[in-house]
């Protein structure tokens, strides 16, 4: 619905829009996603956080990934954005793309 009210939405046909719909979704997934992403990659490779209460690990991942981007700055933070927006949004616009086209082929063949 949201990609019909864009200007011009009306001159692209439905596929266009759904893939359209999709990427969107997918940008906006892969943005909300990239924090957890690096935290768990990070603790997944620090051995210190075993002995660590659930608190105490949460904690420590909190500061962890705000201070890789305190110290690194704006331009690592668009950097990895950008990153897990380019393989997440497109990987799943395209798996969309083939479901859509073998749920088609499927509804051919049956009827």
């Amino acid at each position: 619905e949201v990609v019909c009210r864009l200007p011009g939405a009306d001159r692209v046909g439905e596929g266009g829009r759904l893939v359209a719909a999709d990427l969107a979704s997918s940008v906006v997934a892969a943005t909300l996603s990239m924090p957890f992403n690096h935290i768990f990659s990070w603790s997944a490779c620090t051995p210190e956080l075993q002995g660590m209460s659930y608190w105490a690990r949460a904690n420590a991942s909190v500061q962890w990934i705000v201070n890789t981007y305190r110290q690194q700055g704006v331009k690592l933070l668009a950097r990895d954005l950008v990153i897990r927006i380019n393989y997440t949004a497109y990987l799943f616009t395209g798996y969309r793309i083939v479901e859509r086209a073998l749920v088609d082929l499927s509804l051919g063949i049956e009827g």
